[in-house]
């Protein structure tokens, strides 16, 4: 059975890594004070389409490559991963900041389904 969660997460990363705003899969989410291991990632993937009014403040020539390799603080790099009692986890890294004092983004889990039905 999968639900849909669509809360803010933090996460726990081991290794380090350069761009703050292009983070690797994590190793642990935390979700409601609850640490969830992560056992292996199944897929990735990111979206860096422009939606409403941020479509239109780009020349057609730069959104090819924006939409390609990103820009600063438009898009998502979602992540799908195995976890505690063979769940699956779904959830991506928001790279639109929160305000002018919280420039990194948030993660998000979209949802949990339970691994143990799948056959």
């Amino acid at each position: 059975m999968k639900r849909f969660i669509d809360e803010e997460i933090s996460v726990e990363i081991d290794r380090e890594f350069f761009l703050k705003k292009d983070p690797p899969c994590p190793d642990r989410l935390v979700w409601r004070d609850q640490v969830i291991p992560l056992r292996a990632l199944l897929r990735s993937w990111d979206d860096f389409s422009r939606k409403g009014r941020m479509a239109k403040n780009m020349r057609a020539s730069h959104r090819v490559r924006a939409q390609n390799k990103g820009s600063w603080g438009v898009g998502r790099r979602y992540f799908e991963c195995s976890g505690a009692q063979d769940a699956i986890y779904c959830f991506y890294y928001d790279r639109a900041p929160k305000d002018a004092g919280d420039k990194l983004g948030c993660w998000i889990l979209v949802s949990i389904e339970d691994g143990r039905q799948k056959q």
